[in-house]
């Protein structure tokens, strides 16, 4: 089995676990604390993961290492800006509507977001079964939705 499927469907289970789990330290918290708490454990994960990846320790999952410079550039925030806003809105989204239906329209937007980035990138492969499932998540989420 391919190793991107068991990923994607663990970082599904662990979506939706982290989402749960920091509705109920909001609950216990605050919203803010909750997310501050969540963004720290992340910094220091991913400061000792630089540190192993430095050191040789572990390899970089799926990425080889580069050793040319590369400057700096301001997009290279966006997907920690992206990070903020999953974390601090999947418990918000959790709370309002439920984790089922919170899930299915957040999966919904995936895929819808992904069949487009796909497509205007030029890497589209829309078989009629991928396009299939698109339409039933689709389906799904209009059926879900509040």
């Amino acid at each position: 089995m391919n190793s991107g499927i068991v990923w994607a469907v663990l970082l599904g289970f662990a979506a939706v676990l982290q989402g749960i789990s920091n509705r109920y330290v909001s609950i216990a918290w605050g919203h803010a604390n909750a997310t501050m708490l969540n963004m720290t454990i992340t910094v220091v994960l991913a400061g000792l993961y630089v540190m192993a990846v430095r050191t040789g320790t572990v390899v970089e999952l799926g990425f080889a290492a580069s050793d040319r410079t590369v400057s700096f550039s301001w997009w290279w925030l966006i997907p920690g800006l992206l990070g903020f806003f999953i974390v601090a809105g999947i418990p918000y989204a959790i709370e309002k509507i439920g984790a089922g239906t919170a899930f299915i329209l957040m999966v919904a937007g995936q895929v819808i977001f992904s069949i487009g980035w796909d497509w205007f990138r030029g890497e589209a492969d829309l078989s009629p079964s991928k396009i299939v499932a698109a339409v039933l998540v689709i389906v799904a989420a209009l059926l879900a939705a509040p």
